[in-house]
């Protein structure tokens, strides 16, 4: 596995933490009430946004440098 990899998963791994532990946080403090309707819609925007981060990282790291893109 090479360097690249390994920045790319301890990059999104400790900062998977960072997030997951926001959201705990933002839980306990009542910011995040996922009892409504609304606060689950944030939830789910919050995690789509983080995995499309992570995607296009992923796209532009990895699979673009392999098709000779930039």
């Amino acid at each position: 596995m090479g360097t690249e990899w390994t920045s790319f998963f301890y990059l999104y791994g400790v900062g998977g933490f960072v997030f997951v532990g926001s959201l705990i946080l933002a839980r306990k403090r009542g910011a995040l009430d996922l009892e409504t309707r609304d606060g689950r819609k944030v939830l789910r925007y919050l995690i789509l946004g983080y995995a499309a981060y992570i995607a296009f990282h992923a796209l532009t790291q990895f699979v673009l440098p392999a098709w000779g893109g930039p």
